[in-house]
């Protein structure tokens, strides 16, 4: 078995070092000078930073796109739930009280109308966020 080092694995060292380098929050610039202290061509060094940096901000972006997807449906669901069951409740007692021969008052649901209408709202803007954060990230 040889200690020799595939190109494979020298690229993925490099990288992998960039990685690091990046994560601890040095500068752009401070990078790509290591990296040419590391014997790696000044323009090749420049676009392996790049191109790190833009997967990092593609992968926030897909977790970010993501945890909106999650929630927004989560809202809507919810949301969708209180608002049919303040509609119900409401439609019901309208119907009991026009239907009994003596008349009566019925119940306007209007805090579980109005909850789950808002709970909507907020669901279907953060699934629309989670559409936009999307597309940006497939450009």
């Amino acid at each position: 078995m040889s200690d020799s080092v595939t190109p494979e694995q020298a690229l993925q060292a490099i990288f992998d070092f960039t990685a690091e380098q990046l994560h601890q929050g040095r500068s752009s610039a401070g990078v790509e000078r290591k990296l040419v202290e590391r014997g790696v061509e000044p323009a090749a060094a420049k676009s392996i930073v790049a191109n790190l940096k833009a997967a990092r901000a593609n992968a926030i972006r897909e977790a970010r796109s993501e945890a909106y997807a999650k929630v927004g449906t989560r809202a809507v669901i919810v949301g969708g739930l209180w608002f049919l069951g303040g509609v119900t409740v409401t439609l019901l007692t309208y119907d009991a009280a026009v239907n009994s021969p003596q008349g009566g008052g019925f119940l306007v649901a209007w805090g579980a109308i109005l909850y789950g209408g808002l709970r909507l709202v907020r669901g279907i803007a953060l699934l629309a966020k989670a559409d936009a954060d999307e597309d940006q990230a497939s450009t």
